[in-house]
């Protein structure tokens, strides 16, 4: 089943995820993943506007200076691009909310949309969109299911893309893994896949992000979470 679900993932949301190392104030390298969420403004009879956003968990987001790796597999044409994006003013990009392990953070994708494009290059990624957001009824099934965590391996150098499986449990108000991640899993997507409605058809569901990764039962932040935060950031700038 796991290496099904791997592949599944790899397939449909592989190039969604961008790896991130900050710079924390002790001179030490945190490891860790961003991903893009693409936030439905409007549905259209041709086509629909949404705003993309990056989004990692917030201790990431906080770091003063990050850098963050461009994969070959997410640029068009190859080549152009330098193998990292270095940001000396990474903090001040990014909006925060919650707190403590259920801190996160997004920042609008067209930054660095504009950067590849004064570099010759642009963006060949996949996002998350709205249809892969959990619905009410989904959160009865996610306790004690399985829960699949993509990220960017610190065992390499490259930061490979990675999959891991854990177990998804319920804490009171809160949601959590069942046991410990590995280093680079701060920030990452979580995934669970449902059975459809209808048939046999599985649907692949995105349950929120890792919010800490250290400690026996690492923090979940629900999806809910981050697209309450975009949509605050959309209606005041369309207000604007």
């Amino acid at each position: 089943m796991h290496k099904w679900a791997t592949a599944h993932l790899l397939r449909d949301v592989g190039r969604a995820t961008l790896a991130i190392g900050g710079f924390a104030g002790d001179g030490k390298t945190l490891p860790g993943t961003a991903f893009l969420y693409n936030h439905l403004v409007e549905q259209g009879p041709e086509y629909d506007r949404v705003v993309t956003f990056l989004v990692t968990a917030g201790a990431l987001a906080r770091c003063d200076m990050a850098e963050i790796w461009l994969r070959d597999d997410c640029i068009a044409p190859p080549g152009p691009a330098a193998d990292k994006l270095i940001s000396t003013r990474f903090a001040e990009e990014w909006t925060l909310a919650g707190s403590g392990a259920d801190e996160f953070a997004v920042t609008p994708f067209a930054h660095y949309e504009e950067h590849a494009r004064s570099k010759g290059w642009s963006w060949d990624t996949q996002e998350i969109t709205f249809g892969l957001c959990p619905k009410p009824d989904d959160w009865a099934r996610f306790d004690r299911s399985w829960a699949y965590v993509v990220f960017h391996s610190e065992k390499d150098t490259f930061r490979p893309l990675t999959v891991t499986a854990n177990g998804l449990q319920r804490d009171g108000d809160r949601w959590t893994l069942a046991r410990e991640l590995p280093r680079g899993t701060l920030g990452s997507p979580i995934f669970s896949l449902q059975l459809a409605t209808r048939g046999d058809a599985v649907r692949l569901v995105i349950i929120g992000l890792v919010g800490d990764d250290r400690g026996p039962t690492p923090a979940v932040i629900p999806m809910s979470s981050v697209q309450a935060l975009t949509a605050e950031i959309v209606d005041a700038a369309d207000n604007q």
